[in-house]
């Protein structure tokens, strides 16, 4: 599977998929960029992933919260976007749509988005995460974060 099959596979999946990971998707995503560079600027992708179990929680915590910070440097593309995100954690991968729930820096040089609802997966466990990045002049851009772990909010 190649980027193009990738992109594809992302676009054909529904909102808050939750399946099996493939041993041929888990190759093709091991294979992708750590950075990207769009238009000169080299993009660079943070990610948080979240389960609450605060007091107010439910006894077995909220759904997975995955957060995305986007920067570029020189700033980014005011038509750059960070579209899915998928998060690969075991044998299992969680596709969702990412939302841009804040304002930008007014330079331009980041920006966050939130997938939300995600699966109830263990606190602790390694997952990889891929962001698919879409801009108004290329397209599609699929980046790869690896080795990220489940956080706890107590």
């Amino acid at each position: 599977m190649d980027d193009d099959g990738l992109s594809r596979w992302f676009s054909g999946l529904d909102l808050g998929w939750l399946g099996p990971a493939s041993e041929r998707l888990t190759a093709a995503v091991s294979a992708l960029p750590e950075t990207v560079v769009i238009d000169g600027a080299t993009v660079r992708i943070g990610t948080f992933l979240n389960r609450n179990f605060m007091p107010i929680s439910p006894p077995d915590g909220k759904p997975m919260l995955a957060g995305v910070r986007v920067r570029a440097d020189p700033a980014v593309l005011p038509s750059l976007r960070a579209e899915l995100i998928a998060v690969i954690c075991g044998a299992e991968v969680w596709v969702s749509h990412l939302v841009e729930e804040t304002a930008r820096i007014p330079d331009g040089s980041e920006f966050e988005a939130v997938g939300r609802n995600g699966p109830k997966w263990k606190p602790g466990q390694p997952a990889d995460v891929v962001v698919c990045l879409r801009d108004g002049v290329a397209g599609r851009h699929l980046v790869r974060v690896p080795h990220q772990v489940i956080s706890r909010s107590s």
